[in-house]
Order: structure tokens, then C-alpha cells, then sequence
């Protein structure tokens, strides 16, 4: 079976962050020096959690100690600050296709989230459980979200850039945003900084960079599992949509709505932002 990171609640991502900044800044040390560090044995009754947050690093081939000591296998620079390691993660947990590949649940959730568009404000909890069980696997047990699956989703969902987290009364909900996850790829999608690009070609390119998003295997086979008698034609899900404006009202893009361009794609509707239409899109670099 392959491994989720979202099944267990230990491994957050300040934890995973706190393990690998701690083996960069020790000579060599041993697994035994790692854990205690990170979890005293004389102040808590276990380690379980820095166990399991250890394991998670080393099968994420983020340290290694097959040799006896412990060793930082990235470069000490790819993962010092938070930023630099939320983009190192980005490449390891994102773009997961293969349903025997680790981490697919985690992708395929993110989708099958994105689909919903402004149904995820209003869902109650135990929606977010049993609309994707039955409406992608269906009978499928080891598939099956529960409590534990959502709450580690949404923690590493928030981290990688796929929204933001926002408490409504007693529950926090994830507000869809995948600006965080987009603003890393922007040199590949729009590497002319001159060239004002059809918004075709970049949403082709971002299916492909971004499977979980708009026209992306995952979003298609999430949007015919949840919402298959809708026709969408051109219009953009919430998740894309408040990416692309705050990439634009960040000045890392700049989207452009030419009258007479033959294809235009709709933004889902934001009350008092301009940018409603898109036909072409360039890149606006600092």
C-alpha cells in the first residue's frame, strides 16, 4: 500500500521542517540523538511522534542514516527557511497521478476540493468525508477519507499552497487559493516576460504542470465523478480563479481581456474585483 502523509497527525509540516534544520546543524549525529531532541524522553512517556516524524523524512529521502549516523541527503540551502522548504515539498508531494504512487490521495482530494468551488463555505463536516467516498470511491475501503485523512489534508493542503486557512466558528476551513501552489511555476508557464500569451496555452500547460487544477487529469476525472451532468465550457473553478487575481493584484501577472480575442475564459465570480474575463495573460517580473 502505498504511504499518505495525511494519515497520521504527527507529521505536520513545521515538524518535518524542525527535523531536517536540526540533522543540517548536527555533525553526524545518531537516530537516537535526533529523537531526543526533538521529543526529551525524560519529559514526555514516548516518542512515538518523532518516531513517526523521523520515518516520514527518511522515506521522503530527506535524511538518511544507513550508515549508522544520521546525514542531510538535500542541499542545506533548499530547506533552510520555510519558503525554500514548502517549494522543496511542493516537488515531492504534488503532481501525483499514479494511484499506486505515494501521496495520490492527498492529490486526488485536492481535486475532487477544487471541483466543489463555493460548495467547500457551506459543506457540513462529515460532507467533506462522504460526498468524495461516494462520489469517487465508492466501495473502494482502503480508499475511504475519514476525520484523520481530512484534518492531515487540509494541515498540508494550506502548506502547499492550495489554500488558506480561515476559522468559522469552531471549524476551520480551508478557503480555496492556489496561488502559493502557481507562483513557483510561473517561469515555466510564462518564460517571455514580453509576450502576451493566449490564455489557452497557459491553461494547457498549467493542466499539465498542475494535474489537481483546472483541465488536469485529476480535476477532469474528480469533475465527472462529482459534477458530470454540468457543462463548464470556459469557465474557472474558485481555486484558479483567486490565484490568478491574486497573482494579478500582486503584480506577478497581469491578465488581460482583449474584446474581440476569439476565446475568453470566465473567473468565478468575486463581488468587487475587476478582473471578471481573460483572454491573454503575461508575466509582470519585479
Amino acid at each position: 500500500m502505498a504511504f499518505e502523509i495525511l494519515n497520521s497527525a504527527a507529521i505536520t509540516p513545521h515538524r518535518l521542517h524542525a527535523l531536517v534544520r536540526l540533522v543540517s546543524r548536527l555533525k553526524e549525529p545518531k537516530r537516537e540523538d535526533v529523537l531526543n531532541m526533538l521529543q526529551p524522553a525524560s519529559l514526555i512517556s514516548n516518542q512515538d511522534t518523532s518516531k513517526t516524524v523521523y520515518n516520514a523524512a527518511r522515506l521522503y529521502n530527506l535524511i538518511d542514516d544507513s550508515e549508522g549516523v544520521v546525514r542531510l541527503v538535500v542541499d542545506r540551502d533548499q530547506i533552510e527557511s520555510v519558503r525554500g522548504f514548502q517549494r522543496f515539498m511542493q516537488r515531492i508531494l504534488t503532481g501525483i497521478t499514479d494511484e499506486q504512487e505515494n501521496d495520490h490521495l492527498l492529490n486526488i482530494y485536492t481535486a475532487w476540493y477544487a471541483v466543489q468551488n463555493e460548495q467547500v463555505l457551506t459543506l457540513e463536516r462529515k460532507n467533506f468525508e462522504s460526498q468524495f467516498n461516494e462520489q469517487v470511491y465508492p466501495g473502494v475501503e482502503e480508499r475511504q477519507f475519514n476525520t484523520t485523512k481530512f484534518n492531515g489534508w487540509r494541515t498540508w493542503a494550506a502548506f502547499l499552497g492550495w489554500g488558506r486557512l480561515m476559522k468559522i466558528s469552531t471549524f476551520e476551513i480551508l478557503l480555496p487559493d492556489a496561488s502559493v501552489r502557481i507562483e513557483p511555476l510561473l517561469d515555466d508557464l510564462l518564460p517571455d516576460e514580453a509576450q502576451l500569451v493566449p490564455f489557452d496555452d497557459v491553461a494547457q500547460r498549467l493542466a499539465e504542470a498542475c494535474p489537481e487544477l483546472d483541465g488536469g487529469t485529476l480535476f477532469e476525472y474528480c469533475w465527472q465523478a462529482s459534477r458530470g451532468d454540468e457543462q463548464r465550457g470556459k469557465r474557472l473553478s474558485l481555486m484558479l480563479s483567486t490565484a490568478l487575481r491574486i497573482l494579478h493584484d500582486h503584480k506577478q501577472i497581469k491578465l488581460v481581456r482583449q474584446p474581440d480575442a476569439m476565446q475568453r475564459w470566465q473567473l468565478y465570480p468575486a463581488m468587487g474585483h475587476p478582473v471578471r474575463e481573460v483572454s491573454h495573460i503575461r508575466r509582470r517580473k519585479a
